[in-house]
């Protein structure tokens, strides 16, 4: 039967996705292709689970015109979610990519204020339904009117049904961390400001004697992954690759990389087939998806040691 995850995605976007032969700054640039689809790590997490083989289900808000374009791209994917709905709205991504120099630059909209009693209610859904899950997948930063206790909450909760919890996060997440976390995904350097060390080794280190932590994996783009579980530091080098686009590479190897351990328990070989997806998902436009196939060719390329 396939894994069940509860993913936390309450920050999600609208992505659209432009190509453009060439950018000249301070003139009027046209595109030649563009792509919107749903985005958020919450989103692009659930999408590459969902090509893993695992069932995600995502807890999130929307609104707005931008929220129901964002909500039918999910029915198109065949993402299932529960959506809490908002008068806020969704805010906009926009990946501009300049496809003759291979530049890709992103631009993030503020995301609108999250009223408390919309909170309440989807906690609430998040309480009633926990326990069916497999595990929980915490993604991102939270909006303006959540707080850290947003995510100290649904930690607790995790805790208390013995579910093993995700976290692809790392502002504000002492508390969560504090009661438990399986897996801390992070990048090199959301682990340095995690810890305040420079060193991705002794970083990881501090936070795994720092609190209950498992596993750390660490990411950076396309350098030096590391993997630190129990007394095991584990490091990959990926293969160069010509990137198209690299939004939403990290949330690739998120959802693959839970996906993977739930099916085998195996640190490791899980992490190793999450940076063969994530970096299959560089070579298409939009983030969150990957060729199963190139992601096969690229594990069979990365050096382990």
């Amino acid at each position: 039967m396939k894994k069940k995850i509860l993913v936390v995605g309450v920050n999600p976007a609208l992505q659209k996705v432009l190509f453009l032969d060439e950018i000249e700054p301070g003139e009027v640039n046209r595109a030649s292709k563009v792509y919107t689809t749903s985005a958020g790590k919450g989103a692009n997490f659930a999408k590459a689970a969902s090509l893993s083989g695992s069932s995600p289900v995502i807890y999130q808000f929307s609104g707005g015109i931008n929220g129901r374009l964002f909500l039918a791209e999910l029915k198109r994917l065949k993402i299932r979610n529960i959506t809490v709905l908002v008068k806020t709205e969704t805010r906009c991504c926009t990946t501009c990519i300049e496809t003759g120099r291979r530049i890709v630059t992103e631009y993030i909209e503020p995301s609108g204020e999250i009223p408390p009693e919309k909170a309440s209610e989807l906690m609430s859904a998040i309480e009633a339904d926990i326990a069916g899950f497999d595990a929980v997948a915490i993604c991102g930063t939270y909006p303006p009117g959540l707080n850290p206790g947003f995510y100290g909450k649904i930690s607790e909760l995790a805790s208390d049904h013995g579910i093993p919890l995700f976290v692809d996060a790392c502002c504000d997440i002492k508390a969560v961390l504090e009661n438990g976390v399986e897996i801390l995904k992070v990048n090199s350097k959301e682990i340095s400001e995690l810890s305040g060390c420079n060193s991705i080794r002794d970083a990881a280190k501090l936070v795994m004697r720092s609190y209950n932590v498992k596993a750390i994996a660490v990411t950076a783009g396309g350098g030096t992954s590391w993997l630190f579980a129990g007394d095991d530091t584990i490091k990959f080098k990926l293969p160069e690759i010509k990137v198209l686009n690299s939004t939403g590479a990290g949330d690739t190897v998120s959802g693959v990389f839970l996906s993977e351990y739930l099916k085998s328990g195996d640190f490791p070989e899980s992490f190793k087939k999450a940076l063969a997806a994530g970096t299959a998902s560089c070579l298409t436009p939009l983030p969150g998806v990957f060729s199963p196939d190139d992601a096969k060719k690229i594990y069979g390329k990365i050096k382990q040691g």
